[in-house]
C-alpha cells in the first residue's frame, strides 16, 4: 500500500483522500475526465496528486468541467 503523499496515488488512496467511492475513479477515467498515470501490470489504475486536484476542482466547480456545466455526455445518459 502507498502512503496518501506517494507520487502516484492508488484507487483506494484517492478515494481515501478525496472521499469518493472507489468505482468513481475508474469510472471516470473511462469518460475521459481524469486521465491515470499509469496502469499497472496486474491492471490498477495509478493517478498523480495534480491530476487528483484538478479532478476534485471539476467535481465542486462543474462550469470548469470540458463538459460545460451540468452536461452530460451521450453515453453518460441511462
Amino acid at each position: 500500500m502507498q502512503p496518501d503523499d506517494a507520487p502516484y496515488l492508488s484507487t483506494e488512496a484517492v478515494a481515501r483522500r478525496q472521499r469518493l467511492s472507489r468505482t468513481t475513479l475508474p469510472r471516470a477515467a473511462r469518460r475521459g475526465a481524469i486521465a491515470p498515470a499509469f496502469h499497472t501490470p496486474g491492471g490498477a489504475l495509478r493517478f498523480r496528486a495534480a491530476a487528483i486536484d484538478a479532478y476534485a476542482r471539476q467535481l465542486t466547480n462543474p462550469a470548469s468541467s470540458p463538459l460545460g456545466c451540468g452536461q452530460r455526455r451521450p453515453e453518460d445518459r441511462a
